[in-house]
């Protein structure tokens, strides 16, 4: 969908390459030390795994399909990490209007012709921040937090790696989810990526979030009519976190362009998207209008 490249930067930058969440993700750093790298980079696919582990609804013990099978009355003291991501998730269903929905799960598994446990009636899910418990009301709540979860291990994995001094880090993610980090030391500041139509963003301390059909088909659900989205081939995010760029490129495939301007525009954000069957970007909201400029640059070829 789109991706990172080490244009104009450090031809020295070490790569290192992990798989997680049914994907690969790639860590590049600029740094001359190949061993406090190496283990920057390890420490970081470390807390990848322990993120998987606790947010994959594939995975019977996780702490997502613990709350999706909870029942009205039942409690579950949750993780932080959990508690946080839920968090961001309802917060971005209400940024988006509700086209991110969090909480899609068995209707997904129908797409994908699975056969779902689960009831078809859907509750509400009530969170404590405090005390860091959930519960639901009326029924269970099927989570799948797919459309944030890597954007959501990229933000908390750039966090992990600048506590431990590094400078200059592109955090990759499959490839439709890219998070920057770089601190006021480093000598090249902005990591170049490319979109399909072969033009170039820069992307300083800030992430890049792209959804679409053009690979896996249609995939993205409409939480309205609960089936596929009739929506562009491709969309793409600049936000300032990558778990907020994911989820709101996944919102943008479904949304109206109006509701997508208006959204974008209170949200500091850039959008771009490839049409239906089109080879070209066309850039909604241009980087240079809505972003800080200390922040992003766009270069399209």
């Amino acid at each position: 969908m789109n991706n990172a490249n080490r244009e104009l930067h450090d031809p020295s930058a070490r790569v290192y390459r992990h798989q997680a969440m049914a994907t690969w993700f790639e860590i590049h750093i600029v740094d001359d030390d190949a061993d406090f790298s190496r283990r920057a980079a390890t420490e970081a696919f470390r807390l990848l795994d322990h993120l998987e582990y606790l947010l994959s609804r594939y995975r019977e013990e996780s702490e997502v399909s613990i709350i999706s099978r909870l029942q009205p009355g039942e409690v579950f003291a949750a993780n932080d990490e959990v508690m946080a991501c839920l968090s961001l998730a309802l917060q971005m269903s209400q940024r988006t209007m509700g086209a991110f929905d969090p909480a899609l799960g068995r209707e997904i598994d129908r797409h994908k012709g699975i056969k779902s446990t689960h009831a078809t009636k859907r509750g509400r899910l009530i969170l404590d921040p405090v005390t860091g418990r959930i519960s639901c009301e009326e029924a269970s709540v099927t989570l799948d937090l797919g459309a944030i979860g890597k954007g959501f291990a990229l933000d908390r994995m750039a966090e992990l790696l600048e506590e431990w001094g590094v400078g200059q880090a592109l955090l990759v993610a499959g490839g439709s989810s890219v998070r920057t980090l770089t601190t006021n030391r480093s000598s090249v500041p902005y990591w170049s990526n490319s979109l399909s139509d072969g033009g170039k963003i820069w992307l300083k301390n800030a992430a890049l979030g792209c959804s679409g059909v053009a690979v896996q088909g249609a995939h993205i659900i409409n939480p309205v009519t609960r089936k596929p989205a009739d929506c562009p081939d491709r969309v793409w995010v600049v936000a300032k976190t990558a778990a907020e760029a994911d989820a709101f490129s996944t919102a943008f495939m479904i949304l109206s362009k109006a509701e997508v301007l208006e959204i974008a525009g209170r949200e500091n954000l850039s959008v771009a998207c490839q049409p239906r069957g089109k080879k070209v970007v066309q850039w909604l909201i241009p980087l240079d209008e809505f972003l800080h400029k200390a922040y992003f640059e766009k270069s399209i070829n």
